[in-house]
């Protein structure tokens, strides 16, 4: 039975990935020898409570012809609770289809066509997904690693409300290139495009999880920024910085100063004595106070970390600080 089981599964499989057009699949989370264990139980407790033979064989095959429920290869419930208790050193994103090429020395190489960053929160009875950026990311360096005839220029960002033409902008480059006139870039399940020439990649349909670890939030942010000015913030983002280098924002580092001093005289052990679990300097204790004080539309540091000279405008919400400042205003509780 076991064998049979094992036969059948790999059947299936076979028949999933021809259907699909997939090479990938994740390993099946069906258990046959727990699935067999269950039923060779049964089948004790029927020959304890038969008394011949023939009533046996009549119990047993009563129960196969009720008693099986169908078998699940693949349960993504089970697969994603393991993907998330398992993957938590590095960030988690979701890709979409892969460009496939192999190289000349016969390496295999797999770029995805798009991607977005993910969290998973599992539980007893369900796994959260949820994204925590708006921000889809499309792999226009990798297609433009390959050296077509021409240059893709689509963004490399997108807010997800943009991102069908965003994507619709590489789909149209690569069908020109590969003589497609179907689509494919936001389809669950296509065949593998074959390019023209061999040096260019195979386009793979593949959906699946991968962890990026020592990853440099720096370009996400960057990408995030660009992403929500092409789509139609730029107005607020231009206007906001003209008010700064026309001056018409308010300087409110003198209220700032008589702040300080006042909730940290000169000679008060406040002063040099850190009340929190990070010890702030009093510059890092100047920003905090800034931070805290609503008319402040920005806040600028400059200098080392151990002298810096600080102006304080902010806008509502937002700040810019550097250094040891940044964790200290990520971890460190209010003045008060």
């Amino acid at each position: 039975m076991e064998q049979i089981l094992i036969d059948l599964q790999q059947q299936e499989i076979t028949r999933l990935k021809e259907g699909s057009g997939l090479e990938h699949v994740p390993a099946s989370t069906f258990n046959a020898s727990n699935y067999l264990k269950r039923h060779f139980d049964s089948l004790q407790a029927l020959a304890r409570e038969s008394n011949a033979v023939e009533e046996y064989f009549a119990r047993v095959k009563d129960h196969f012809s009720k008693g099986l429920e169908d078998i699940v290869l693949y349960d993504l419930f089970i697969s994603l609770q393991k993907y998330a208790r398992f993957n938590t050193a590095g960030a988690t994103y979701l890709f979409f289809h892969e460009l496939h090429w192999v190289t000349e020395n016969g390496t295999a190489e797999g770029y995805p066509v798009f991607f977005v960053e993910v969290l998973l929160f599992p539980d007893v009875n369900e796994v959260r997904v949820s994204f925590p950026r708006d921000l889809l990311l499309i792999n226009t360096p990798a297609v433009n690693y390959f050296k077509f005839s021409s240059v893709l220029t689509t963004s490399r960002a997108s807010t997800f409300k943009d991102a069908t033409g965003n994507l619709g902008g590489m789909e149209v480059f690569l069908q020109t290139h590969y003589g497609l006139d179907k689509p494919f870039v936001l389809e669950s399940r296509f065949g593998t495009i074959k390019p023209p020439d061999p040096i260019f990649p195979d386009i793979r349909c593949r959906i699946g999880f991968q962890v990026v670890r020592d990853e440099n939030k720096k370009l996400l942010d960057y990408s995030e920024i660009m992403s929500r000015l092409q789509a139609g913030e730029r107005g607020k983002f231009v206007d906001f910085v003209s008010d700064y280098v026309d001056g018409n924002v308010e300087n409110t580092q003198d209220e700032t100063d008589t702040d300080f001093n006042r909730r940290f005289p000169a000679r008060s052990p406040k002063r040099y004595i850190s009340d929190n679990p990070l010890n702030l300097n009093i510059y890092q204790k100047r920003i905090l106070l800034a931070l805290h004080n609503p008319r402040n539309r920005i806040v600028v540091v400059d200098g080392p970390p151990r002298n810096r000279q600080v102006a304080y405008h902010r806008p509502p919400g937002r700040s810019c600080a550097g250094g040891v400042a940044e964790e200290a205003l990520a971890k460190a509780p209010s003045p008060e």
